[in-house]
């Protein structure tokens, strides 16, 4: 199974990381951005990454990303 990056970062996205953490068992690697929205770095002790830089140093095809946006 891919490592995980949840799309957003607010109470959707919170809620997400909870299940998939604790009940999937998925390794999540963090949360995913817009650039105009980056306001933290950190999120649940995980980091908050701009989706330009995402795509830089993920590769599609290595991990599956989860979008929580409302």
């Amino acid at each position: 199974m891919k490592p995980v990056l949840i799309f957003g970062s607010g109470k959707i996205a919170d809620v997400c990381a909870f299940f998939i953490k604790e009940v999937s068992n998925l390794p999540l690697l963090g949360f995913v951005v817009d650039d105009n929205f980056h306001s933290k770095n950190q999120l649940n002790s995980l980091p908050i990454i701009n989706y330009s830089e995402c795509l830089k140093t993920h590769k599609p095809e290595e991990v599956d990303f989860f979008v929580a946006v409302g």
